[in-house]
């Protein structure tokens, strides 16, 4: 697998439109940092849990989807930054998503933080997810 992320972003929209309560994804720092921003902001994920070792012996983090996420009030979960293409933004062109309905998480010097908190200490850096 190239890009853990993109893999945990499809298996949350697919929990999502199938309507399962929760999803396993596999572990890793930034799945978990990701996963921790869209949790603090109330975006996709209500819980997040570390699961021990699957068969194969690796960790796995199981996100439980908010109820209103099972109905439809999802519309948007797209992964920004890829391994072919990565998207680096100063702290002067960091985007507004949706006319701020959305959110954008963005991996600084600082952590894993939303687009509004990166420009609230002019930190830029690479684009990683938008949610709406």
């Amino acid at each position: 697998m190239n890009c853990r992320l993109s893999d945990a972003i499809t298996r949350i929209k697919n929990a999502k439109r199938n309507d399962y309560p929760c999803v396993k994804v596999l572990w890793s720092q930034k799945n978990f940092a990701v996963l921790s921003v869209l949790k603090e902001n109330g975006i996709a994920v209500d819980r997040l849990e570390v699961v021990s070792l699957d068969k194969e012996g690796k960790k796995l983090i199981e996100p439980e989807l908010m109820v209103h996420l099972r109905r439809g009030k999802l519309h948007a979960l797209k992964v920004l930054s890829t391994p072919g293409r990565i998207m680096h933004v100063n702290k002067k062109k960091i985007p507004v998503y949706k006319n701020h309905l959305g959110l954008i998480v963005i991996s600084t010097s600082s952590g894993m933080m939303t687009g509004a908190e990166a420009t609230e200490k002019g930190i830029g850096g690479k684009l990683m997810v938008s949610a709406f």
